[in-house]
């Protein structure tokens, strides 16, 4: 027992800081048997068709609908807090309940379309996918195979022994190419699954690293997408010209205004699933994350897109405020539907066709960033660039700076209170005043030297 307690962790867990650390690790461990039971007892696709489902649900649909509530029953008190206003606020009133009817419908359907779409393609696709990826292997493998027998010298041997090398080279060539005449037929190397959803969590530092590569890929495919493909009324390309025929002249572009939160699936089918679910599940595809993560990552977008597309001024965070500043001058500024310069649209002093991405990344590279000053530090103080941490980083700087000057000004008190006296009883005032006369008096005589005589040089002016 004495052996027991003088050990660190023993002593560490019973010192009287352990009831925090006590209650996260029960916390830990509670989510590891309930995500280890969730596996055990589901599959994976299920797993993740019913979690993106209840994501969208839980952080688009009730805080939409709680939003709308909000702006329709108090237009005057939400008209203060949306970016454009009271012409910022969702339509309202008994003559447009059918088009907000119409418009939550349109999300959830959209929100049907997209799960059904994942699942899709996890069940048709990837299967075969696999089944090619093992055609492949297996003729790699019996190609090599082959050649190595073709290439590699061998011992001379008798008619007979040949023979029967040709016959088992040939046997093995046939059961490589079609396993069903093969007796003992190994399986190839099947592909991965698209998450891995095992019970072994991954370490907070690979949960970090995966979350941010999936938000930069997202953040490229969210820009090329929307600038690319949906805001190109006059591309030269039919598809082109149809898709954003579609983005542009429907729902939340059709306003000019600010959005609001119903409108990141209430849009046109085309327009959801190229700038919402084809990012998103597209740069899962390219990353194959944990399960876990990648429902963390659903979840990070979707309260992202919701708040961002809400116009509201007074949206909790930097990150979140910067983006929802954003969303609204894009919308406000977005091409209209007939081409670059559409007759009807509201007059801006901002350019056409500005801020595609969400973060603002490739807006400020690719110079389609509003506002925009040249500078990164100024275009994310103006919000047209999210740039996490710069907000702490400038109320840490301003909080030193305000302390520099505190000790400055203490300083020059201090000077003022022990300044040493002239023999003549004053402070120095008389020394002041006389080296300022002299200066009054040498400046004029210093430029009638420079210009020559001063009274002729003016004259001639």
């Amino acid at each position: 027992m004495d052996v027991l307690l003088s050990l660190p962790i023993v002593s560490y867990l019973l010192g009287p800081g352990a009831a925090t650390s006590w209650s996260t690790s029960i916390n830990v461990l509670f989510f590891y048997l309930t995500w280890t039971t969730l596996v055990l007892s589901y599959a994976p696709l299920h797993i993740e068709l019913v979690g993106v489902l209840s994501i969208r649900v839980l952080l688009w649909l009730v805080p939409s609908l709680a939003f709308l509530a909000f702006d329709t029953s108090l237009p005057s008190l939400a008209a203060n807090v949306k970016i454009g206003g009271a012409a910022s606020l969702p339509p309202r009133g008994d003559a447009h309940r059918s088009l907000l009817a119409r418009l939550v419908l349109l999300g959830v359907f959209n929100v049907a379309v997209e799960v059904l779409l994942q699942a899709g393609l996890q069940l048709a696709l990837l299967p075969a996918l696999s089944g090619a990826w093992a055609l492949l292997t297996t003729g790699v493998a019996a190609t090599y195979r082959l050649v190595h027998r073709l290439v590699v010298p061998k011992p001379k041997a008798s008619f007979f022994s040949s023979s029967l090398s040709s016959l088992s080279s040939l046997s093995s060539l046939s059961s490589s190419y079609f396993p069903a005449f093969s007796r003992t037929t190994r399986a190839p190397p099947a592909l991965p699954p698209l998450f891995n959803a095992a019970s072994q969590l991954p370490l907070p530092w690979q949960i970090l690293k995966q979350t941010v590569v999936l938000f930069l890929l997202r953040e490229g495919l969210v820009y090329a997408a929307h600038r690319f493909l949906l805001s190109r009324p006059d591309a030269r390309w039919a598809l082109v010209r149809r898709l954003s025929r579609w983005h542009l002249g429907s729902y939340a572009h059709a306003r000019h205004q600010a959005p609001f939160s119903l409108l990141v699936f209430a849009d046109h089918p085309a327009s959801v699933l190229l700038l919402r679910w084809t990012p998103l599940y597209g740069a899962a595809l390219l990353v194959r994350p944990h399960l876990l993560v990648f429902l963390v990552f659903v979840g990070l977008v979707t309260l992202e897109e919701t708040l961002g597309m809400s116009g509201y001024r007074v949206v909790p965070g930097l990150l979140l405020r910067g983006i929802a500043r954003r969303m609204a001058i894009h919308y406000t500024t977005a091409p209209a539907e007939g081409g670059r310069k559409g007759k009807g649209k509201k007059k801006t002093d901002h350019p056409e066709g500005v801020n595609f991405g969400a973060w603002g990344l490739l807006d400020w590279a690719q110079g389609t960033s509003w506002p925009r000053s040249g500078s990164l530090v100024a275009d994310a103080q103006a919000g047209a660039v999210v740039v996490p941490g710069l907000g702490a980083v400038q109320d840490a700087a301003a909080t030193v700076s305000q302390v520099v000057a505190g000790e400055k000004r203490k300083a020059l008190a201090a000077a003022d209170v022990v300044r040493p006296h002239d023999d003549d009883g004053d402070n120095g005032d008389d020394d002041d005043y006389d080296d300022e006369e002299e200066e009054q008096v040498e400046a004029p005589v210093a430029a009638k030297k420079r210009n020559g005589h001063g009274r002729r040089s003016r004259k001639r002016v």
